[in-house]
């Protein structure tokens, strides 16, 4: 038994998880510890780390497709899941004292997966994504370092659905497996192989399509949701010791279930069907799905199966080769070898109908997890390690439920692995609102007792939430600077998985160096807070304006404390919306700072889409004093048009500028841009600056602090490329005269998040950062279509392009491309600073679907 497991389990027990939320205001270190890592290619030095992954709410779904492997180093559990609504593949294992979480690629859907460790600690998976891929993925080292990569290969594209995925290990760690194609003309079971360095997946093969395992000639049962695949340990040379692995398969076709092996002492010959054994038949039904069960550490173990039979008797059974008295070891496997099958049913027709899993431990105890339809999650055990006995009238113990679901049930897969100590862990998807509709590991502690009367501990793998919804709004963070250093962030957490339920945070960094620890605020009465905009006023008070999607308000927020350790205090914007917030056109807002006399008062800008009688863009002025708004304009009367990406800048002589996209049909559906140089009492008339219609996502506007000139960087979702807006003249002047255009970049899918310009271009973001030379720098994400990672640009202060490289990179940007929008990229919602000891900060959405930071010496530049 794994004692330095089992306290952890039960102090998580599914009852206390139930409970945790995100409710109140908190204060603390973020949870998980800042890295500093090596110089950079170009020198600096860095340090990156999460600042908040928040609180997993009920209304976001994960684990529906899992599997669970035992790390042969360390004894402990490893789960691969599918984050459904982070749409990415993620993989959590415990260390001693915790789980700790990786996103290893983004994919749009999943329906099956399997996870090994190799003997080295790596793990290696590979999943289908119901679709026509079949994917690879391996971490760049052992668990046992923390600080890793993961590597990814599409390993079959070949226009046939897949589906249906086992891989297992040898002891030498050799790696192989199986899926299934599905479709009603070619529908064939394939081998996957890899026989060396199986942490490198350039060393794996499959069959081309012209081949299928035991040179199949009829189509499979395309129901089947698991197939089993094992190796088969061979003594060819008569000496007892195993000196082969031959592959074994099993799956189903119409009326026949089938089992095949390749003895072939060299395995790439496995590769073509026609030197696999003819395929056995081990039972005449078309059964729902199998598994195989052989010791691959015991030379010439029989071949055990477990199979689904859809018709009477109903539920799952037992298979050996030969029979149970006398079994033929699987080295001797032939296409004549008949099975026999046991006396006992275990289940019903819906007992295994979408996974179970078929074990024995190291005594030669069998044990069975299955899910049972929509409603349970159950284990049975063997009464006897006698392989004669599993045939006998009570060879297999009653029902142990680990777990009890309510609703209709989800697509799903769970997975079950036994330690050396022959504790089981299991995983699957529980689904109950009131538990979060989450990943569950299962541990059933001591499996020498009957399933009648063991018992089982239940705790959630992974309760991090979702900062970002997938189906997002405007840009949701903003970076500043106080006077005093302190450098923080104000931010929506949308854990809870709604826009109406976004909650509005200030998190600081607690102290000057790169590798400061970050403190997370709450800030109470937010729920439906998106869009913020940060900035310090003279005394380092921060100010933070805000859309409230519950109350349609727009609000100011403000604290007397730096740190935000005082009460928050809010003031309601003079002009209210009175609509319902539609994407991507939903209000937005934006905050500069205007100085007079050494007070720097707010001046707030936004964006009201929804306000039939007056929508527009509008500004006021709030005097910090007396607590009382004035100057209140419309800058840009959209009338039925509407307008997105709301941005704004101010410099210390007066200066404020506004740009937008307006995105009424017809003439100005353009990039505009507008100023004030009298703290708001008046704006110019917008000008028209983009010049290709609807672009202008993720827009950004900065001012040259040598010259007072303005530009503007956005996005054009719909052809791809990274526009430049820069201006000749004074910020003035530029209302009138003086803008040129051209493209930074145009590599496919840059920009190409969705194909609806309604559902997630809010996510799309650009930082420009100007230094004190008038040279700047640019960050932007590449985008799921292409690498995957934050980008950076440098400038001269002539505007000539002096370097191009990726600034933090995707988990996992050879699979990026796998999801029109996933969570494994790195970017989105961008926004960084240079702050006044040269410190490059920025902050942005990446792996995981958590906010991180990272920070660079530019002086070590």
């Amino acid at each position: 038994m794994n004692f330095k497991f089992r306290p952890f389990l039960l102090l998580l027990s599914l009852a206390t998880l139930a409970g945790c939320n995100n409710a109140g205001t908190s204060s603390g270190i973020a949870q998980e510890p800042n890295v500093t890592t090596e110089p950079s290619q170009d020198g600096a030095i860095c340090s990156d780390s999460v600042i908040d992954a928040g609180i997993k709410g009920s209304a976001s779904i994960r684990g529906t497709i899992s599997d669970v492997a035992v790390n042969p180093i360390s004894d402990y559990p490893v789960t691969a899941y599918f984050d459904n609504s982070a749409l990415s593949i993620k993989l959590s294992y415990w260390n001693g004292q915790n789980y700790i979480h990786e996103t290893i690629a983004g994919a749009p859907a999943v329906n099956n997966i399997s996870i090994k460790i190799l003997p080295t600690g790596i793990p290696v998976l590979a999943w289908t994504n119901g679709g026509v891929n079949v994917f690879l993925a391996s971490r760049s080292s052992a668990l046992s370092v923390s600080s890793a990569t993961w590597n990814t290969r599409t390993l079959v594209n070949n226009a046939v659905a897949s589906r249906a995925i086992r891989i297992d290990t040898t002891p030498t760690g050799i790696v192989g497996g199986a899926y299934l194609t599905d479709t009603a003309v070619t529908g064939k079971p394939r081998l996957i192989l890899c026989q060396t360095n199986c942490h490198d997946l350039s060393n794996y093969q499959t069959m081309s399509i012209t081949n299928n395992v035991g040179n199949e000639s009829t189509n499979i049962l395309a129901a089947q949701t698991r197939l089993g695949f094992a190796w088969c340990a061979a003594d060819t040379a008569g000496d007892s010791a195993v000196d082969a692995y031959y592959p074994v398969v099993t799956y189903a076709r119409t009326s026949s279930a089938r089992v095949t092996s390749c003895p072939n002492a060299t395995l790439s010959n496995c590769l073509t069907g026609a030197n696999w054994t003819a395929n056995a038949q081990y039972v005449n039904q078309s059964i729902l799905n199998s598994s195989v069960q052989i010791d691959s550490a015991t030379a010439n173990d029989s071949i055990k199966i477990a199979g689904l039979r859809p018709t009477a008797p109903i539920g799952i059974k037992t298979y050996v080769s030969g029979n149970y008295a006398t079994p033929i070891g699987c080295q001797a496997f032939a296409t004549a070898t008949t099975f026999d099958e046991s006396t006992q049913t275990v289940g019903s027709a819906t007992t295994g109908d979408i996974w179970f899993n078929f074990l024995r431990d190291s005594t030669g105890k069998f044990h069975l997890t299955t899910n049972s339809a929509a409603t349970a999650v159950n284990y049975y055990n063997s009464a006897s390690t006698l392989l004669s006995a599993m045939d006998g009238a009570a060879s297999w113990n009653a029902v142990h439920t680990m777990n009890t679901s309510a609703g209709t049930a989800l697509a799903r897969q769970g997975g079950a692995a036994l330690t050396s100590t022959n504790d089981l862990y299991s995983t699957h998807f529980l689904n109950i609102a009131a538990t979060k509709f989450n990943l569950v590991m299962n541990l059933v502690a001591d499996t020498s007792l009957s399933s009648a009367v063991t018992s089982s501990q239940n705790s959630f793998v992974n309760n991090e939430g979702h900062i970002e919804l997938i189906a997002s709004n405007t840009a949701n963070i903003s970076l500043a600077e106080a006077s005093s250093g302190t450098v923080a962030v104000a931010y929506v957490d949308f854990s809870a998985g709604a826009r109406a339920t976004g909650v509005l945070k200030y998190s600081y960094r607690n102290g000057n160096e790169l590798n400061s620890t970050w403190e997370v605020v709450t800030i109470n009465g937010t729920a439906g807070a998106m869009s913020p905009s940060l900035k310090f006023d003279h005394l380092d008070r921060p100010w933070i304006s805000f859309y409230d999607d519950v109350s349609a308000k727009f609000y100011l927020a403000t604290n007397t404390q730096t740190n935000g350790s005082a009460v928050w205090q809010f003031f309601v914007f003079p002009a209210t919306p009175t609509g319902a917030a539609v994407l991507p056109s939903t209000p937005d807002t934006s905050l500069m700072m205007y100085e007079d006399n050494g007070t720097k008062m707010p001046v707030m800008v936004v964006l009201d889409n929804v306000n039939a009688a007056s929508k527009g863009v509008k500004a006021a002025f709030f005097n910090s004093s007396t607590s009382s708004w004035s100057n209140l304009q419309t800058i840009d009367n959209l009338g039925a048009g509407t307008a997105s990406g709301l941005s704004s800048a101010f410099n210390e002589s007066g200066d404020l500028i506004v740009a937008y996209l307006d995105r009424t049909a017809g003439a100005t559906n353009f990039v505009k841009y507008t100023s004030s140089t009298n703290g708001a009492v008046s704006w110019g008339t917008p000008s028209i600056v983009g010049t290709v219609a609807g672009a202008g996502q993720g827009i950004r506007v900065s001012l040259n602090p040598v010259t007072s000139s303005p530009m503007i960087l956005y996005h054009d979702r719909a052809t791809n490329r990274l526009y430049q807006s820069i201006c000749s003249d004074t910020a003035a002047g530029c209302q009138t005269t003086g803008w040129a255009t051209g493209v930074l970049d145009f590599a496919t899918g840059l920009s190409n998040l969705t194909n609806s310009t309604s559902a997630t271009e809010g996510l799309m973001a650009t930082a420009i950062i100007y230094k004190n030379d008038g040279s700047y720098e640019i960050f932007y994400p590449k985008g799921p279509g292409n690498s995957g990672n934050l980008e950076r640009m440098k400038f001269d202060d002539q505007g000539s392009v002096l370097s191009t490289a990726a600034f933090y990179n995707s988990l996992s940007s050879g699979l990026s491309t796998t999801a029109a929008h996933n969570m494994a990229v790195a970017g989105y919602g961008v926004s960084a600073i240079l702050n006044s000891t040269d410190q490059l900060i920025s902050v942005f959405v990446g792996p995981g679907n958590k906010l991180f930071q990272k920070s660079c010496d530019t002086l070590r530049e």
